[in-house]
């Protein structure tokens, strides 16, 4: 957790750097409405004329302070839209890490049972597929097969975008409770809109998840057949035990670490796709606001962005570690 400090600090170097020193500071902060009087009072306020290194540690001091600095095109301070919109893209990314942990790491562990045999091709076909797949292009597929095409032959479809559908919402209204449609739906006892919240989440999970799926099995296949040829494992079939006991107690927990490993770098993956998904599926999340702050120049919103990426991500490396701990008894902490 201290040298995660640090990583933190390097981030926030990286993005000042890029926005203060790279480009002209004074830009981010005017427009075509800029009167020419007001300059002077832009760059006392903002410390334009300190050198950077003063102009970084106020940065630092100001984002200490929950100042992140003010977004032109929200027209609101950078956390308060950035917290506004978190819950979407968190909710959105969860849901992908879940259905590719559960899909990814049982086809991964039969791919290995039956090695060089049909689900074995099968399950390295998907995974090829998966890490080939942009996840632009995978979306507007998705999007054309189970919305447009499905609709034109009369048959049930998904919802191509948003979050859920607004004039269902005017009928039965969701009480915001933590920011997360789904719990928020469950908490408040709304079956008719966690319904309409779970099918607007299909398809953008899918395609946000896709990549990571085919990661994790290939992972997960490649760590099980390492680990099934082992003297241990040779040594508890001699002695009579199922394959259940074998592949389940004795190889699947230590065939996780390395899938551990990939599943905590795989956020890391999804909060990187989730730009793309977002805007594709037109979801209100963190990354769709992340491309329009791009499209803007909103330089503000963008260094938000990225710190709460960063932020997340090493989250995520902290959870992997302590989570070595207990798959692999020779880590002591």
């Amino acid at each position: 957790m201290f040298l995660l400090v640090f990583v933190l600090i390097g981030v926030t170097m990286i993005t000042f750097f890029l926005s203060q020193v790279l480009l002209d500071p004074l830009a981010l902060y005017m427009t075509e409405r800029t009167r020419e009087d007001a300059i002077p009072a832009i760059i006392a306020y903002y410390h334009l004329n300190d050198p950077w290194p003063i102009r970084y540690v106020t940065y630092v001091w100001n984002l200490l302070q929950g100042d992140w600095g003010y977004s032109r095109s929200l027209s609101q301070p950078v956390l308060v839209g950035m917290a506004a919109r978190f819950p979407a893209t968190m909710e959105l990314a969860t849901i992908a890490i879940i259905w590719t942990l559960v899909a990814g790491i049982p086809f991964g562990i039969i791919s290995a049972l039956k090695n060089n045999k049909l689900p074995d091709h099968v399950s390295r076909l998907v995974a090829l597929t998966g890490v080939s797949t942009p996840v632009f292009w995978l979306g507007l597929i998705l999007q054309l097969v189970f919305f447009y095409y499905f609709y034109l032959l009369g048959l049930p479809h998904l919802p191509s975008s948003g979050r859920y559908d607004t004039t269902l919402e005017i009928k039965n209204p969701v009480q915001q409770i933590t920011g997360f449609m789904v719990l928020d739906t469950l908490l408040t006892g709304n079956l008719v809109m966690f319904q309409d919240v779970l099918a607007h989440l299909v398809l953008p999970s899918f395609a946000l998840g896709f990549i990571s799926l085919g990661v994790i099995m290939r992972i997960m296949r490649s760590s099980m057949l390492e680990v099934l040829r082992q003297d241990y494992i040779i040594l508890a079939r001699s002695k009579g035990l199922s394959e259940r006991v074998v592949i389940y107690r004795h190889a699947l927990k230590n065939a996780m670490i390395p899938t551990v490993t990939i599943a905590g770098l795989a956020v890391a993956g999804l909060l990187g796709g989730a730009p793309l998904t977002e805007t594709v599926f037109a979801w209100p999340g963190m990354g769709r606001l992340a491309v329009n702050a791009i499209g803007r120049n909103d330089a503000p919103l963008i260094m938000g962005f990225t710190l709460i990426a960063a932020l997340i991500l090493v989250s995520a490396n902290l959870i992997v570690d302590i989570l070595y701990a207990y798959l692999d008894p020779r880590i002591k902490y």
